[in-house]
């Protein structure tokens, strides 16, 4: 049985501050209320190390942070 969804909107940017610090913004259509579904972030690079960050509302469920820890090697 095919099922027919409404469209949802999301996207996101992000803007490097030099090298270092990148600052995130979005939006997620799919969350409702007071949150209005904004999005932000931050990510810092030092050499091969990597740590971000993420927050996220999730409507009547509550708040997300999300946390990463990051190292790059190879070429």
């Amino acid at each position: 049985k095919a099922r027919r969804d409404d469209a949802i909107i999301r996207g996101g940017g992000e803007y490097w501050v030099g090298k270092v610090l990148a600052l995130r913004l979005g939006y997620d259509g799919s969350v409702t209320g007071v949150d209005n579904g904004l999005t932000g972030g931050l990510g810092i690079r030092w050499e091969e190390f990597s740590l971000d960050y993420a927050f996220m509302p999730f409507g009547e469920i509550g708040e997300n942070h999300r946390f990463g820890i990051g190292y790059r090697w190879g070429p």
